[in-house]
């Protein structure tokens, strides 16, 4: 509700247009900003799962406090909107890397799907 209300959403004043371009630009900064992380560090996410899943946690909240933030700075929004969808998008590509090797190190038995399921 606070991107919405800081896009302009209820007001007169604002355009669909302004709107969707900085709904656009937010999702495509996050998109670009996955994949460059992920070609970047994706061959250290095995080796550190603990400290990258602790650093997911840590962006994921960074990301949605940015998110609150946003309509407090109306100058900078688009700027903050962008750094939290990039926050975001490295929690999704840290957090499921993390994930998976996780569970690969608890599947003990060779019953990964069983230890991913429960």
């Amino acid at each position: 509700q606070a991107l919405l209300g800081a896009i302009g959403v209820g007001e007169k004043s604002a355009t669909v247009i302004g709107a969707t371009f900085q709904w656009f630009l937010r999702d495509l900064t996050g998109m670009l900003g996955g994949i460059l992380f992920a070609f970047y560090q994706g061959s250290n996410l095995d080796s550190n799962a603990k400290m990258w899943r602790l650093v997911a946690d840590f962006m994921n909240d960074l990301g949605m406090l940015m998110d609150l933030l946003s309509p407090l700075f109306p100058s900078s929004l688009i700027i903050i909107m962008c750094l939290g969808s990039l926050s975001r998008s490295f929690t999704g590509v840290a957090s499921g890397a993390t994930r998976a090797a996780l569970t690969q190190h608890f599947a003990l038995a060779n019953n990964a799907a069983d230890i991913s399921a429960k």
